[in-house]
């Protein structure tokens, strides 16, 4: 897996969710990015391994249909990160955009599990 590509697929990563609801509340914009966002991560093999869940999106009107979230994040099983996020609303359309370095946090299990993987090598070989 190539951490570049990983952090490339969250910077341009959107989702849209189409609701029946003319009008959506705040509450219906931070459900869509939840479940939105805890489906890409089950979905993409890239982010699978990390056990990322979505704990929580608070969202924030900034003007017209722009917010700001704030996402609770759980993953490696226990570990806590929050990130923020974009969200455009058009009509019964939600996305969500992470900023760029949101998920640096998980370069952490990648060069813990790099580590073990060094240290588990017979090193007498060489």
């Amino acid at each position: 897996m190539e951490l570049r590509r990983i952090f490339l697929a969250f910077f341009i990563l959107t989702a849209a969710l189409s609701l029946t609801a003319c009008s959506l509340s705040v509450s219906d914009i931070e459900q869509t990015v939840f479940e939105s966002m805890q489906e890409s991560f089950d979905q993409d093999p890239d982010f699978q391994e990390f056990d990322l869940n979505v704990q929580s999106v608070k969202a924030l009107k900034i003007n017209g249909n722009s917010y700001k979230g704030v996402v609770d994040l759980t993953y490696d099983g226990n570990k806590e990160q929050q990130i923020t996020v974009d969200i455009l609303v058009d009509g019964d359309y939600v996305m969500w955009e992470a900023k760029d370095g949101a998920f640096i946090f998980l370069m952490e299990p990648m060069l813990e599990k790099l580590n073990e993987e060094l240290e588990s090598l017979d090193w007498g070989d060489f």
